[in-house]
């Protein structure tokens, strides 16, 4: 990703909930919480998907999502 990241771009490319799963690369996530941490939009979408994985942890989906690193 050698272009800087924005909202557009995070949004695209679904950097956020890849995030969330655990199956980006190690260096998308760093280039990505580098975005995600300045950015209220991308916060928000990050956290939103923290509290859904949170909800189905108790419900047996987990079992089908991987951990966030």
């Amino acid at each position: 990703m050698p272009e800087s990241l924005t909202c557009e771009l995070v949004e695209e490319r679904g950097l956020d909930g890849r995030y969330v799963a655990g199956t980006l690369p190690e260096v998308e996530a760093r280039e990505f919480e580098a975005h995600y941490f300045g950015c209220g939009v991308c916060w928000e979408r990050v956290q939103r998907g923290l509290a859904i994985r949170a909800a189905f942890a108790g419900s047996g989906a987990a079992a089908a999502v991987s951990p966030i690193r």
